[in-house]
């Protein structure tokens, strides 16, 4: 999520010394530069977009996260009240299980915004460096998305195994 964080501005700069870099004829010129414009309607579109799929981002591996760290105080509980190893371990599937649906529904959250911001980007005929930015953006979130799920996994089932022995640990 913090490399997601801080990539955004950068793409953002970057973009924007991309426009600004251009050379003009009033930039060679003894004449003043024109007043700064208001960046292009692309610019401002691949910048809101990847603001959105930043935040649908960190949404979805904040959510795994308290997620994950909900069903192993859940497993640690049932283990202090001597609870069964099947209760442990169908708490902790329970937990996988509300991950796994959490990701699904991160992941399609950013697949259909990248989906809805590149249409509206070639609808525009926006460079392709626009293009790139949200198909890289999109790419790098459902990594993050798919990586938290995985950790989210795996401490859950450290858990059970902590509480019910190794033999219970990988039950799918």
């Amino acid at each position: 999520m913090r490399s997601i964080r801080r990539a955004v501005p950068m793409m953002l700069l970057g973009l924007s010394l991309m426009c600004a870099a251009a050379p003009t004829a009033a930039a060679r010129s003894t004449n003043p530069p024109p007043p700064p414009t208001s960046p292009s309607p692309a610019i401002r579109l691949t910048g809101e977009c990847l603001e959105r799929i930043a935040h649908a981002t960190g949404a979805t591996v904040e959510d795994i996260r308290d997620r994950t760290h909900f069903t192993i105080r859940r497993i640690a509980e049932l283990h202090h009240q001597g609870a069964p190893a099947g209760a442990i371990v169908q708490a902790g599937e329970n937990g996988k299980a509300a991950i796994n649906a959490r990701a699904a529904a991160g992941a399609d959250r950013v697949t259909t915004e990248a989906a809805n911001c590149l249409a509206a980007l070639q609808q525009m005929n926006a460079p392709q460096q626009f293009i790139d930015a949200i198909n890289a953006a999109k790419s790098r979130s459902l990594d993050a998305i798919g990586r938290a799920r995985t950790n989210g996994r795996e401490a859950i089932d450290r858990a059970v195994a902590r509480a019910t022995g190794p033999a219970s640990a990988t039950v799918e």
